[in-house]
């Protein structure tokens, strides 16, 4: 079975602030982080064959103290397959940050390319997935909007929250060379993991909103 993942994961965030030498110093903190991403999950079977596949692509850039901080963006592939006629069974997962994806402004639309290293938990099996999908959205667009501000023993604190994602349908092709079982022993074989479009997708940019933290030291 498919784990359950979001788009993007949450870094954490730890302020640490040192009382300056001069009374009623105000000291500013800030931490903002802008993300965009898209993923996919598709399923498919036959009369002896069932494979689930999922498809997470995530950019993101902070900000802390005016100070950039861009990681590599990544791509994260996920395959169960399964089948009950050949007793072939592989659960293989992997990442990469070399891969070509657009979002298009409005998320309304995004594509990605990349070539993807995966393996079976305990390595013994390992392969490549070739990724080529585009999304289009389906729905309009969900936004969610919070302000929390607080301000006592001196310290003010205010964060902002904009997250914006569409409901969307990817297409494309998910494919490997796995060792699957024929009539002739085991061989690597050319296999398409991906029947249809998605089962679901989504769209999503600016999940993560800014923190301020002001401190006003006393004498």
């Amino acid at each position: 079975m498919l784990r359950s993942l979001c788009v993007l994961a949450i870094p954490a965030l730890a302020i640490t602030i040192s009382a300056p030498a001069h009374a009623n110093h105000k000291v500013t903190e800030s931490f903002k982080i802008n993300s965009q991403g898209a993923n996919a999950s598709f399923f498919g079977a036959d009369n002896c064959s069932a494979v689930s596949v999922a498809i997470f692509y995530s950019a993101t850039m902070s900000r802390v103290n005016n100070t950039n901080n861009t990681p590599f963006p990544t791509t994260f592939v996920e395959i169960d397959y399964q089948n009950i006629c050949t007793g072939d069974a592989f659960f293989m997962n992997g990442t990469t940050d070399q891969q070509q994806a657009t979002i298009r402004g409005d998320i309304g639309a995004a594509t990605l390319s990349a070539q993807v290293p995966v393996s079976t938990l305990d390595g013994s099996v390992r392969t490549t997935v070739t990724v080529s999908l585009s999304w289009k959205a389906t729905g309009a667009l969900n936004v969610f909007k919070e302000k929390v501000m607080s301000n006592g023993g001196g310290v003010r604190f205010k964060q902002v929250t904009d997250n914006t994602n569409r409901p969307a349908e990817a297409t494309g092709t998910v494919a490997a060379m796995l060792p699957l079982t024929t009539p002739t022993g085991v061989r690597n074989t050319f296999t398409n993991l991906v029947f249809g479009p998605s089962v679901d997708a989504i769209i999503a940019k600016n999940l993560f909103g800014q923190v301020t933290v002001t401190r006003t030291f006393p004498n």
